[in-house]
């Protein structure tokens, strides 16, 4: 038997204040559910980057960049990206605030548990720091590895 949800389901939407600071509030349906009619979750799409930790792989966490320096940097380059849409950062040149698409083929780490058709993203926090490997996903970046190494793919 399928789940179903309840008649009194909320959706979240996403909005914008004057200031351009963005703001989750919670919505009532204004649709009542049918008894027995399946509905789907509502989907959230974010125009700014949300960035997911969860499975960055074991050596390539934010934790094992080997210098306080290096993570002082990473977390600047994230608060900057904070501040831009993924419109803005798409725009942006790929050795500054932009990122550029990676084949799979050049992963080094692996790629268990990302479908064959997944784009791998790549960015630059900087010169000698490290790269954010990862993939988009509804404006979630999963970000697989903090590549604070240099060596999960090779640039050429």
């Amino acid at each position: 038997m399928e789940k179903l949800f309840p008649l009194n389901l909320l959706e979240i939407s996403l909005e914008r204040d004057c200031n351009s600071n963005q703001q989750l509030k919670m919505v009532k349906n204004p649709k009542p559910i049918k008894k027995g009619v399946k509905t789907e979750p509502p989907q959230l799409q974010f125009d700014y980057p949300v960035f997911c930790f969860k499975n960055c792989r074991k050596g390539y966490k934010l934790s094992d960049l080997d210098s306080p320096q290096k993570r002082k940097a990473f977390l600047q380059r994230l608060t900057k990206w904070s501040e831009m849409t993924w419109e803005d950062i798409r725009g942006q040149d790929r050795q500054g605030l932009g990122h550029e698409k990676i084949p799979q083929s050049s992963i080094k780490g692996s790629l268990s548990g990302i479908g064959k058709d997944q784009v791998i993203i790549s960015t630059y926090i900087g010169k000698k720091v490290a790269r954010l490997i990862g993939f988009k996903t509804d404006g979630v970046f999963h970000v697989l590895w903090v590549d604070g190494k240099m060596d999960i793919y090779k640039h050429g």
